[in-house]
Parts: structure tokens; sequence; C-alpha cells
């Protein structure tokens, strides 16, 4: 009986590793592939030129608090034709620095390093709200919120109080750009509040966690603990950029606007217009206003162009006026210079193997100019 039974088990045991046979050599396949090319792709990267990293950071404790000084220090000290490889925790980055290597990013390998949303979210954007006659249909709205700021600060001035220029410059372009995106202005919501321009200072570095080690968050814990005051003010804005866009949705107009037509989803719409178009205004005029409060000569001769062009008795500056205003496009130009509201592009990732400058760039590899 016992005989028995051992050769029932052994029979079912057998039938076992028969079942399990393929699935094992599968997977040493796949594990021998996916092997080779991580080592292929490391041995690619070897050989860009690169600073010496730590273990687990990187070059991360390299960069400091103006990252593209940082990073175009470490590009004229180590960095070879316009290319230098940075690993910024687990993400091995590449950073352009050089006229021909960006021209090969951007011009000879664009349809390696360009999505299709990108690009057709910049073509939207350029055709349907940047547009010569679109700009000119939202004077009345320009208008509008530079007199409601003229009233602020006049109001301050007249308590002789301190007024707040960075906070007023970033609810000012916060409802220009809800106007434009969606015709409706957003004015002292909680979400806006939250999401002022020294929170979202204050969080952004801790963004980057998320960015850097992003095998490191998956782990709950560390996900609560170091992103979840970045992950509820990221919920709010979300919230009130959902309920703008559904309101906006609601329309008679919009219902019959195919949406396959543009691919375009509510992330681009977001990020890329909304988000953005207010964050990269207003540090450009956060930093003008630096500037001229730090040169007074510089101040009063804006002043007296000002006050030269525009008729006296008139309430405000107009887009007619700007044209006889050469000194202040200077001041713009030369603040666009100095403190460029982007000086990384925005990151590129190579979706496939392409070559650089005589290196070979693996897939997958996020790539950044820095402008």
């Amino acid at each position: 009986m016992r005989t028995f039974l051992m050769s029932i088990f052994l029979i079912d045991l057998c039938r076992v590793l028969r079942l399990l046979v393929f699935p094992l050599l599968v997977l040493l396949l796949v594990r021998r592939i996916t092997t080779a090319d991580a080592r292929a792709r490391e041995q690619m990267l070897n050989k860009l030129p690169s600073p010496p990293a730590l273990p687990v950071i990187g070059h991360l404790h390299l960069i400091g608090s103006l990252p593209h000084i940082s990073v175009r220090d470490l590009a004229a000290k180590h960095g070879r034709d316009g290319l230098l490889l940075l690993r910024l925790g687990n993400v091995p980055t590449l950073v352009v620095s050089s006229a021909a290597a960006a021209e090969a990013v951007l011009r000879t390998h664009d349809h390696v390093f360009t999505s299709r949303s990108r690009s057709t979210v910049k073509k939207i954007s350029t055709t349907h709200l940047l547009s010569t006659k679109k700009v000119r249909a939202y004077r009345g709205a320009r208008a509008q919120e530079v007199r409601l700021v003229m009233a602020q600060i006049r109001e301050a001035a007249l308590a002789g109080t301190t007024f707040d220029m960075s906070t007023m410059f970033y609810s000012f372009l916060n409802n220009i750009v809800c106007h434009v995106v969606s015709l409706k202005r957003e004015v002292e919501t909680r979400s806006s509040k939250s999401w002022s321009s020294r929170t979202r200072c204050s969080y952004v570095a801790l963004t980057y966690i998320e960015d850097y080690f992003p095998s490191l968050v998956r782990l709950n814990m560390v996900k609560k603990v170091v992103c979840a005051k970045v992950h509820k003010v990221h919920k709010m804005w979300d919230d009130l950029l959902n309920k703008l866009i559904e309101e906006h949705e609601s329309k008679p107009a919009c219902r019959s606007i195919p949406r396959r037509e543009y691919q375009l989803t509510r992330d681009h719409i977001k990020a890329q217009m909304v988000v953005r178009g207010i964050d990269t205004s207003s540090g450009v005029l956060d930093y003008a206003m630096v500037k001229l409060m730090q040169n007074p000569h510089l101040m009063t001769k804006l002043q007296n162009e000002v006050r030269m062009v525009v008729p006296p008795g008139k309430e405000m500056v107009t887009a007619d006026d700007l044209d006889g205003m050469a000194y202040l496009k200077a001041v713009v130009k030369e603040t666009l210079r100095l403190h460029g509201p982007a000086p990384f592009l925005l990151p590129h990732f190579s979706m496939a193997e392409c070559v650089i400058e005589g290196y070979t760039i693996p897939s997958g590899i996020r790539t950044i100019i820095n402008s």
C-alpha cells in the first residue's frame, strides 16, 4: 500500500514538474534577456561623460539651490561635446549644453525625443489661445484684472501696509489664465490660496523624491510620510481645475467638438496650459520687479518713459501704448535673458536608441537642455 501511494505521488510530482518546466524556462529566458538589455544599456551610459557619483543618490549632492547654474558648471568641468550624464537618484539624465547637441535632439532626432501629445498641445495653444485675434479678444479681461490690482495696491498704500507682490502676480495671472482657458475668473478660492507661490516652492523639493526615487515611493509608508502634503495640495488644485473644465465642457458650444480630433486630455490642459502658463509668467514678473527695485535709477527711467507715452489723466496703460515703450520692452527682454522662466527646457525622453555626437543614447533616457 505504501509503495502504491508513493508511486502515485511520484507520478503526480512528475506531472507538476512538467507543467512547471515551460513557465520556468520562459521566466529564465525573459530574465536573461532583461539582464542582457540592462547590461547593454549600462554599457552605453558608462561611455557618456559623467562626474563621480555616490551610491543611491548618484549626483544629487552636486545640484545646488540654482540647478541650472550647478548643471552648467558640471557640464563645463566634466562634459564633452555638449553632453553630460547625471544620475539623479535612480533616474539617468542626459544634459545637453551645446548648440550642436541641442540641434541633434530638437531637430535631427526630433521624432525620437518629441511625443505626439506635446506637439499637439503646442499646436492647439498657438492656434486657439495665443493667436493675434485671440489675444486681442482677451483685452477686456486683462484690463479688468489690472484695475483690480491697481485698487488693491491703492488700498494698501492708503493704509500704509506692506503688499506681497509675488502673491499678487500669481493671483493676477491665475485669473487671466483661467479666463482664457475656461472663460471663468477664479479668485480667492481655497485651492488657489493653498497653491500660492511660496507654498508651491516649498513643496517642489518634495516632488523630486517621487521623480528621482520612483521605486522608493512605491512603498506606502514612505509615500504617506514624505509626499502626504504634496498630494494633499495637488488634490485640492486638481479638483479646482477639474471643476473648471467640467463647467466649460457642459456648454453647448463644447459638446459639438469631437474630442478625439486633438487627442487632448485633461492632464494636458491642467499641466501644460494652466499651471505652466501661470508659473512661467509670474516668475518673470517677480524677477523684473526685483531687478527694478535693486536698481532705482532704472526704475526712474522706466517710470519717465511710461509718463511720457501715456497721456495725462489716462487711467492705465493699454496694449496700444506698448508700441511706444522701447525701454519697457528692453526690461522684459533682459529679465528673460537673466532669469528665464524655464532655464531647463521641458524634459524629453528618448523613445528609441539614437546616436548624438558619437555617443549612443539608449531608449527611455530623460534628456534636459540647459538653455
